[in-house]
């Protein structure tokens, strides 16, 4: 294992001995696909498998699955709940777990199928590979994977377009979000695929290319963000953001959170009109601390588009650390005192459809 592959496994982490002094608890799951060609010339085998482990006390279906395409070959997990009818395409969003964090235990994490049970949309986990990763970190920090029809992103968003050719998935209202190391490959994907994804969630996360990040942060954003704007490529457009970070995180830095936002402002400035023109603004429009109930106190800061639409929410946590906020305390790595990250990404989530 390489020096910065092994730093990543440390720092930028879902539940590994090098996090271990984090606040957390733990459980995951993972997805399908039916021999359709996918995004990038991929591939994918539908073998349903209705897991025991995976009865977390959802009403729907797991569906398991394999993708493969030039650049390799990833499982996947699918929950579909029970209110799904294929007849109404319904939103896709995509988790990625962190390192060493099983789907299973991700899912557990964030509730997310609970709230598809509720709000009727499906939920693909894909699953990072042990051979790729020993410590089940999505290689974020690697260039090979920062790049369009490159390695992971080209892996997941294959995934993810299997997943919208198996189900009726409205195609404007496909997302991504994860924690730490699935944070930071978030970023990459809404870098690299702005044409199927539509916005994305950075929960303790890094900017993109942003290694090393954890203690010291990545580097200055102002040059990041055209490195992610030109990984747009031709489909650049200004990419919704929704933004979770502790200020208490030991692992990933705070400073990261903030460089996330500031990179983001920074590419959107050029996508919205490919000048560096201040279109978009890096003052945030409104700024608010807020308190959960019984819980942590948050700062929240809200940047809006040119047009005055809301683009980015930053959420700040107080004395929270490298953790999903609002997840149960039975889970790994989560906060249950911190505002609910899972909630609160899917409402910013449904407000941003993807031109």
């Amino acid at each position: 294992m390489s020096w910065l592959r092994l730093l990543a496994c440390v720092w930028i982490c879902g539940a590994s001995a090098g996090c271990g002094d984090d606040p957390a608890a733990g459980n995951d799951g993972s997805a399908p696909g039916d021999g359709a060609t996918a995004i990038d010339g991929g591939s994918s085998d539908r073998s349903p498998d209705l897991s025991p482990d995976r009865a977390d006390g959802g009403t729907g279906v797991w569906v398991s699955g394999t993708y493969s395409n030039d650049q390799g070959q990833r499982d996947y997990w699918v929950y579909v709940p029970s209110g799904y009818q294929p007849a109404t395409p319904v939103p896709l969003v995509v988790v990625l777990h962190g390192c060493t964090v099983t789907v299973d235990q991700q899912e557990a994490g964030t509730r997310y199928t609970a709230l598809a049970d509720t709000r009727t949309f499906l939920v693909v986990y894909p699953v990072q590979s042990s051979l790729a990763n020993p410590g089940l970190c999505w290689n974020w920090f690697d260039s090979g994977n920062q790049q369009r029809g490159k390695g992971e992103p080209s892996l997941i968003a294959g995934i993810t377009s299997t997943v919208m050719k198996t189900w009726s998935i409205d195609a404007k209202k496909v997302y991504v979000i994860g924690p730490s190391a699935g944070g930071a490959m978030s970023v990459i994907l809404g870098a690299t695929y702005p044409d199927l994804i539509a916005a994305i969630g950075v929960v303790a996360g890094c900017e993109y290319a942003g290694q090393p990040c954890g203690p010291t942060g990545g580097p200055d954003p102002a040059t990041q963000g055209p490195l992610a704007y030109q990984a747009m490529t031709s489909f650049a457009r200004p990419m919704p953001v929704i933004v979770f970070h502790g200020d208490a995180d030991p692992v990933a830095a705070p400073i990261n959170g903030q460089q996330v936002t500031a990179q983001w402002l920074s590419t959107n400035d050029y996508a919205d009109d490919g000048l560096h023109n201040g279109s978009v603004s890096t003052t945030a429009t409104s700024t608010a601390t807020l308190q959960v109930p019984n819980g942590r106190s948050y700062d929240l800061s809200r940047y809006d588009d040119q047009a005055g639409a809301l683009l980015i929410e930053s959420f700040v946590v107080h004395g929270a650390g490298h953790a999903w906020p609002g997840g149960p305390a039975s889970a790994t790595f989560t906060d249950p005192t911190g505002p609910d990250a899972t909630t609160l990404s899917y409402d910013f989530f449904l407000a941003h459809a993807r031109p």
